[in-house]
C-alpha cells in the first residue's frame, strides 16, 4: 500500500525538475533569438544610413521586407569577404571594358573609385557577427563558377571584336575597289591607306597619278579623262559619307 502511494510523488518529484529545465531552456532560447533580432536590425539600420536611405533609423519589429534585406545584405557581405571577390571584381570589369565603347569608359573607372566605400559598408556590416562562415563550400563553388565563366566569357568578346574588326577592314577595302572602278581615282599605290583620316588630302593629289598629255580627248572620243573640279568635289563628298557611314557602323557593331 505504502508502495502505491510513493508513486505519484516519486513521479511528481522527478517532473518539476524536468519542467523548470525547460521553462529555463526556453527562457535562454528566446533571450538568444531577442538579442539576435536587435543585432540584426542594428546592423540594417547601419545599412539604411550608409546607404542614402534616410536619417531616421528602422523601428519596425519585422516582416517579410525585413527579412529578406537581410538575408540580402548578408549575402553581400559574405561576398565582398571571400577571398575570390577581388579577382571576381577584376574579371567583371574586363568583360565590361571589352564591350564599352572608348568615350564611355571613364564611367567605370568612377565606379571602381567608389568600390572601396562599399566594401567598407558591408565589412562594418558584418563586423561582431558570426554570420561570414569560412567553410561556406556552398559559395566558395558560386565564387570559383563565377570567376572562370567572367574569364570564358572575355574571350568570347575579344574573339567577337576580333573578327568584327576585321569584316569592317575587308569592307573597307570593298569599298575602295568599287569606288576606284567607278570613278578610276585609287588611294594610292604603295600607301596602305584606307578610309582614314589620313585620306582627306588623298583627293588633291589624285590628279599627280594622270599624265599632262592626257587632257584632251581619250582615244574612244569620252572626253578629258582628268576629273573636273565638280567630279572631285563629288567624290570627295562620296568619299567622306562613305567613311561616316562606315565608322557609324562599326561602334554599332562594337556596342552590340
Amino acid at each position: 500500500m505504502s508502495f502505491h502511494s510513493q508513486i505519484p510523488h516519486d513521479v511528481v518529484y522527478a517532473a518539476a525538475p524536468e519542467k523548470h529545465h525547460v521553462e529555463a531552456s526556453d527562457a535562454s532560447t528566446w533571450q538568444n533569438h531577442h538579442h539576435q533580432h536587435q543585432q540584426q536590425q542594428q546592423q540594417l539600420d547601419f545599412l539604411h544610413l550608409h546607404s542614402g536611405g534616410g536619417s531616421e533609423p528602422s523601428t519596425s519589429a519585422g516582416g517579410v521586407a525585413e527579412e529578406g534585406t537581410w538575408q540580402s545584405a548578408r549575402h553581400k557581405a559574405e561576398i565582398l569577404a571571400h577571398p575570390l571577390y577581388e579577382q571576381l571584381l577584376s574579371a567583371h570589369v574586363a568583360c565590361l571594358r571589352i564591350a564599352t565603347p572608348v568615350d564611355q569608359l571613364p564611367r567605370i573607372d568612377a565606379q571602381l573609385a567608389r568600390a572601396q566605400e562599399v566594401v567598407a559598408k558591408y565589412s562594418a556590416l558584418g563586423a561582431g557577427s558570426q554570420m561570414l562562415l569560412n567553410d561556406d563550400k556552398e559559395l566558395d563553388h558560386f565564387m570559383t563558377r563565377y570567376v572562370l565563366l567572367l574569364c570564358s566569357f572575355k574571350e568570347q568578346l575579344q574573339q567577337h571584336v576580333r573578327v568584327h574588326a576585321m569584316e569592317a577592314v575587308v569592307a573597307c577595302w570593298e569599298l575602295e575597289q568599287s569606288l576606284q572602278s567607278l570613278t578610276g581615282v585609287s588611294p594610292g599605290e604603295g600607301t596602305g591607306a584606307t578610309m582614314s583620316d589620313d585620306d582627306d588630302d588623298q583627293v588633291d593629289s589624285d590628279t599627280n597619278i594622270y599624265d599632262g598629255s592626257m587632257d584632251g580627248p581619250d582615244s574612244m572620243g569620252f572626253g578629258p579623262l582628268v576629273p573636273t573640279e565638280s567630279e572631285r568635289s563629288l567624290m570627295e563628298r562620296v568619299r567622306q559619307e562613305l567613311k561616316h557611314e562606315l565608322k557609324q557602323g562599326y561602334k554599332e557593331k562594337l556596342r552590340t
